[in-house]
Formats: C-alpha cells, structure tokens, sequence
C-alpha cells in the first residue's frame, strides 16, 4: 500500500512537471507579441470579435533590403471595441516573426467598424513577410489569440497603364499603393497620417482618379477593386 502511495504522489508530481514545461514553451510564444499589453484577452472578450486579413503584399529590397507590407484587414458584425490591431509576420522558414501595431501604420485609414473593410501599409525594415496573422487588442488593451495565416505576395513590378499605376510612372511599387490609399481617403474625408495625395490641387482629378470602378462615385468597391487587380498584376483589371 506504501508503495502505491508513493507512486501516486510520483505520477502526481509529473503532471504538474508536464504542465508547468507547457506552460513555459506556450509563454516563450506568445511572450513576444504581447509587447507592451498587460494581459492576455479572456474568452470573454475576444470570440466576439470577427476581424480577419484578407490580403498581404509587400514590396521592397534594394540596397537598404527594406520591406513594406501592405494589408487590407475586413470586419464582421461585432462592434467590440478595439483599442489597436497587433499584426505579427512571419518569414518563409517560420523563423523570424515581426510585430507591427494598427497605430504604427505609414499609411492607411482606422481601425475598421462593423462590416467595414480597411486598408493598411506597414515598414518591416528588413523582414521579408511570408504569412501573417492578427491578434485584436480590446479596449482593456489585453491581446487576443491570433487568427488564422494569411499569404502574402510581392507586388508586381510591370510596365502598365492600367489603373494600379497610380502614379502613372510606368509600373507598380508600393508609391502606387500609398498614393492611392492616401487619395481614397480624402475622397472619403478619412483620416490620414503621414500621407498627402498628389492630386491635392486637383480634386476633380482625383476623383476620376480613385473611381476605379468607373460608377461615378467613391465606395468601398473602389478600394477592393484596385487592391484585387495590383496584387494580382492584373494591369488591365480596373
């Protein structure tokens, strides 16, 4: 009987062995994207929450190797309060992950409400992005589980005349992205920080510009249909 005690009180102490080393692997994880978060979100808070990436492309390299991702995040019905957005990015051998905050942004409007669909640009200096995730920020600044990974692709950098080269300079970099976003956005009275549409002093222009969709008005639907055709290299999509 002695020694079946002692057994017991031996498998006892490795569970709780097992389950403190699990502990430490997950927290060695999810350690680096909480940053400066004081918390991890409950259950709670974060299910309600229907915010997803639903396109990644980046741009870059050169002499400096300076990488730009640009995201365009959608949102659900939930009308959850986010005090930010953590994007975490990861390279092709999963071997370095990046975070960046919706509010570190170079580009792009706000946080996307209910049913809104928002566009992002970001600086990863030298990470070249592979996949990334999301992790939404509630307004008690706790950080939800990341959602599932989304691919990111490279620009395509070709001579075209369509509407994804913006700046009519002869091909797509990420000028093209940035001008256009920050171009939506005036005609979307949006915020904009850090972003001047070149077409400031021409308003009618700019408009002819940023209707992408050829309606005669500005909507969501502009946004998309630039967004779809520059990532895909479509020149003549839109």
């Amino acid at each position: 009987m002695k020694q079946h005690g002692l057994s017991d009180i031996i498998t006892s102490v490795l569970l709780i062995l097992i389950a403190l080393v699990v502990i430490g692997i997950i927290w060695v994880f999810v350690k680096p994207l909480i940053g400066e978060t004081a918390r991890v979100g409950s259950a709670q808070e974060c299910l309600p929450i229907q915010i997803t990436p639903i396109r990644c492309a980046y741009s870059g390299g050169g002499q400096d190797n300076d990488w730009y991702a640009s995201l365009t995040v959608q949102r659900g019905a939930d009308t959850e309060n986010l005090s930010d957005i953590q994007f975490i990015f990861e390279n092709q051998d999963e071997t370095i992950l990046t975070t960046r905050r919706w509010s570190e942004k170079i580009v792009g409007g706000q946080i996307p409400d209910a049913h809104e669909t928002i566009g992002a640009g970001f600086s990863l200096r030298n990470v070249v992005p592979f996949k990334v995730a999301l992790a939404p920020v509630v307004r008690t600044n706790a950080l939800c589980a990341p959602t599932g990974k989304t691919l990111c692709t490279r620009y395509q950098y070709e001579i075209g005349t369509g509407c994804q080269d913006f700046t009519r300079d002869g091909f797509g970099d990420g000028d093209d992205y940035s001008q256009f976003v920050a171009c939506y956005e005036k005609e979307t009275q949006s915020q904009t920080q850090g972003q001047e549409c070149m077409y400031d002093d021409n308003p009618t222009l700019r408009k002819e510009r940023v209707d992408t969709t050829h309606d005669g008005g500005i909507s969501i639907d502009d946004f998309n249909s630039f967004v779809e055709a520059f990532v895909i290299g479509d020149w003549g999509g839109c």
